[in-house]
């Protein structure tokens, strides 16, 4: 994720919101080569080896690492020293482990969580959910969410969207009218590369010419579906890119075609709108939040003569790709602004006199 991908801009636009009021703590990165310790794997190492398997075994979800809990423990001393004050958690899933759930009734009280995974996800992973009771607020980004956190616990949720640096990426002024049809693949998690390899054969049955570009992370390339794609030379493979270069390729496309298993938000998808790229990917959790009719065409999960039907129907119909483009960045620009949101979710904070 770079500064212009993903959640982190939220917090941007909070700052500019509440100038002075935000205290950002940030969880520090793996090195990919596995080769650097950092300081704070070097301060894990020396907790007691008792206490680490403890907190391995009691965080709710398995994306919880050490490097969350270390800095867990600065943000509730923080919360300890400052009693009125909020926490925000931006990725539950990866910060809410042992130290939050045991943290007193107090600073519970006070903890805000944005939650990013689809209820399936939650049901396959999260361990406990009584540890969601008592919590300030739980922030979601689709109406899917809301309801199945409303049927676990008693927390209050709040409904936001995810959004999008529309002043980064953003339409070109060239057309591609009169070259061949060329579609674009983005991210790996809860793709379905299954039924992308599938449609594909059944739209270059009657579209030989169409391209597609997949941007895909190298260590999930090991996939079967990605292996009888990379088979085509219609297929080009981009991965370790620049924003600058993520956002020419949605430009050069005429439209993401995004094949999922499931999803609550999706950045592929904010960014697609906001590029004015229309969106076909599967009818499956949140994304029927994200796009609205006339922005795109939603399929059936799973089934790759449905998502290759409706490529080809767009493919043949190019001007009407043209109308939705102009739509489809009309609502980035105004219900993907991530001001907006900041906005939006402090008015909710008032509502439920957090502020």
């Amino acid at each position: 994720m770079a500064s212009v991908s993903g959640f982190d801009p939220l917090f941007s636009a909070l700052e500019n919101s509440v100038p002075g009021r935000i205290q950002n703590y940030y969880v520090p990165h793996y090195a990919r080569n596995g080769k650097q310790i950092h300081v704070w794997q070097r301060f894990w190492q020396l907790v007691k080896s008792p206490r680490r398997v403890q907190y391995q075994e009691m965080a709710n979800s398995p994306f919880v690492e050490c490097r969350h809990e270390i800095i867990a423990a600065e943000v509730l001393s923080c919360a300890e020293r400052n009693p009125d004050a909020l926490v925000l958690l931006s990725a539950g899933e990866n910060q809410f482990g042992y130290n939050f759930a045991n943290a007193s009734d107090s600073i519970r009280r006070r903890t805000l969580l944005c939650l990013h995974q689809p209820p399936s996800w939650l049901r396959l992973h999260w361990r406990d959910f009584s540890t969601l009771n008592g919590l300030g607020a739980i922030i979601c980004f689709s109406q899917e969410q809301i309801k199945f956190i409303s049927d676990i616990c008693t927390t209050p949720t709040i409904l936001i969207r995810h959004g999008v640096c529309h002043d980064f990426f953003r339409p070109t002024d060239s057309s591609s009218a009169n070259t061949p049809p060329r579609l674009i693949f983005v991210g790996q998690w809860l793709r379905d590369f299954d039924t992308l390899a599938a449609a594909m054969e059944l739209v270059w049955s009657e579209q030989p010419e169409t391209r597609l570009d997949c941007v895909v992370i190298r260590e999930v390339r090991n996939h079967p579906a990605l292996l009888k794609l990379a088979r085509d030379a219609r297929v080009h493979w981009h991965a370790d890119i620049s924003p600058e270069t993520l956002r020419k390729l949605y430009q050069q496309a005429d439209f993401l075609f995004l094949p999922l298993i499931d999803s609550a938000a999706n950045n592929a998808i904010v960014e697609s709108l906001a590029s004015g790229l229309p969106i076909i990917t599967s009818r499956v959790g949140g994304v029927v939040d994200y796009v609205p009719e006339a922005t795109g065409e939603l399929c059936t999960p799973g089934d790759a003569s449905s998502h290759a039907k409706t490529v080809l129907r767009w493919i043949q119909n190019r001007e009407h790709i043209q109308d939705s483009a102009v739509i489809a960045r009309e609502f980035a620009e105004y219900d993907l602004d991530w001001a907006r949101i900041a906005n939006n979710l402090i008015f909710e904070l008032h509502q439920l006199a957090y502020l």
